[in-house]
């Protein structure tokens, strides 16, 4: 979420013409209102005459290597002249790690390697500009919240990947994660566990030797040959294919809901605290 930073203004010096005007660009998308120079001296002049007509800018990105003027040697003019508290990143295509701690000292607050990434742009500007009071709740920030220790979901996917991100994503939850390759060694993995050991499943659909429709039926089956816990069990279908047919047919399986593929995180959050009672056993 970028609205708070909507209409705040950043000055970028850059003595390369086409990478100042990148960067400007970058902050425009993100809402808010860039301009550039093309020197360390243009930058400390711009930011002086900004704050006397008290259109200060926000924030100041300032490339590393300038000629004439270095970025560290404008941060700390900058800190001299104009203000001990203005935002300062520096900006650079080469190993910062050398000068971090003379930039550190100098009042430098961030750094961002080049290319410059509106991903990474975005996070050092949310950071530097938004207080912890004001910034909303990250994704990471909410599932981190998320506490479903004691139960155990058993994890249906093919992809090894796929898996060993869904994984670490719900071990940040704390519940116990079983993983089966494919429809048939889950089958097996259930039938062969204690009654109540697997509080949910999620089932991948596409998957060799035995898919997830018929993985689900064969499991609703065996509710009627001694095993009624698992006519209750949640079974969540993960596919990428997202039409109402699929939806449908995965009901008609014995599947009780639907998450899209590649997983997000405030649905898969969203899914476990509905199907999963807060009260932990």
């Amino acid at each position: 979420d970028l609205s708070e930073l909507e209409g705040l203004r950043v000055l970028v010096a850059d003595d390369d013409a086409l990478a100042a005007e990148n960067s400007c660009v970058l902050l425009k998308e993100m809402g808010m209102d860039a301009n550039y120079v093309l020197s360390g001296d243009a930058a400390i002049e711009e930011i002086i005459v900004a704050k006397d007509e008290a259109k200060d800018y926000v924030a100041v990105i300032l490339d590393w290597r300038m000629p004439g003027k270095s970025g560290v040697e404008t941060a700390r003019e900058i800190r001299e002249r104009v203000s001990e508290d203005l935002p300062i990143i520096i900006l650079s295509a080469y190993d910062w790690s050398a000068i971090e701690q003379e930039a550190r000292a100098t009042g430098v607050d961030a750094f961002i390697s080049k290319p410059l990434f509106k991903s990474r742009l975005a996070h050092v500007m949310r950071e530097l500009l938004i207080s912890p009071d004001e910034a909303p709740e990250t994704v990471l920030e909410n599932l981190q919240k998320q506490d479903f220790s004691g139960y155990r979901i058993l994890l249906v996917e093919d992809n090894t990947l796929a898996a060993s991100i869904a994984q670490e994503i719900l071990d940040i939850t704390h519940a116990e994660t079983d993983h089966a390759e494919n429809g048939k060694v889950a089958l097996d993995m259930i039938l062969h566990a204690e009654p109540g050991t697997y509080d949910l499943i999620l089932m991948d659909i596409q998957m060799p030797i035995m898919n997830g429709y018929e993985a689900s039926e064969a499991i609703r089956e065996a509710a009627n040959e001694g095993r009624p816990d698992l006519a209750e069990i949640p079974i969540i279908a993960l596919t990428a294919d997202a039409f109402n047919d699929d939806v449908i047919k995965a009901r008609k399986a014995g599947m009780n809901a639907h998450m899209s593929k590649p997983m997000e995180i405030d649905n898969l959050i969203a899914m476990l605290n509905e199907w999963l009672p807060t009260t932990t056993k």
